[in-house]
């Protein structure tokens, strides 16, 4: 597995993963560790899909956790061994063939959580189905953020909804009333 071909923030996302791991004073490294990472990552892109299937990411974190929590822990000198579970190596595998369908050049965390969609059993899979959550809802949750973007270079996530980071809808604002009317104020407006 080349982890040259994944994006900055996948690769971020796979050393919080490792990072969890040691925080659970676990071994394996399994997709709900990789699943959390990609939900905490604020400012990343798992967050903005979620936000967009309206569920809130800190309840799926809070999920997650409890579900960490409940696993086997390893005190002493044998945490510093990590393993990768096979279903790891599947889900990253099957990122992969995700970001080649798509046509991408590079595997970012919208791939990951494509394939973690993928997942029929484990409680990632539990996870899934209890918010409703399928991989027809990501994609088109991702087709609204992305649009027709490609993921070209390693940095391709900080491009996405660049306009709704720099810009403001007024479109939206006047649909929700936001905005002051200007009909009847050219006096005003002329100042």
């Amino acid at each position: 597995m080349r982890y040259d071909k994944f994006t900055q923030k996948a690769q971020e996302a796979l050393a919080i993963a490792q990072e969890i791991v040691d925080e659970y004073n676990q071994q394996e490294l399994d997709t709900e560790h990789i699943f959390l990472a990609l939900v905490r990552q604020e400012d990343g892109l798992v967050p903005k899909i979620l936000k967009r299937l309206d569920i809130m990411p800190d309840t799926i974190q809070r999920r997650l956790e409890a579900s960490l929590e409940m696993r086997p822990k390893v005190y002493g000198g044998a945490t510093a061994q990590m393993y990768i579970t096979p279903r790891t190596k599947k889900l990253l595998s099957l990122a992969q063939v995700e970001a080649q369908r798509i046509k991408d050049e590079y595997v970012g965390c919208e791939h990951i959580l494509l394939a973690i969609a993928e997942e029929r059993e484990g409680e990632t899979a539990k996870i899934l189905r209890e918010f409703g959550i399928t991989k027809e809802k990501l994609y088109q949750a991702l087709q609204v953020i992305r649009g027709t973007q490609r993921v070209t270079d390693q940095d391709a996530e900080s491009k996405y909804m660049v306009l709704e980071r720099f810009a403001r809808d007024i479109t939206a604002l006047a649909k929700q009333g936001k905005l002051d009317p200007v009909i009847g104020r050219d006096n005003e407006i002329k100042r």
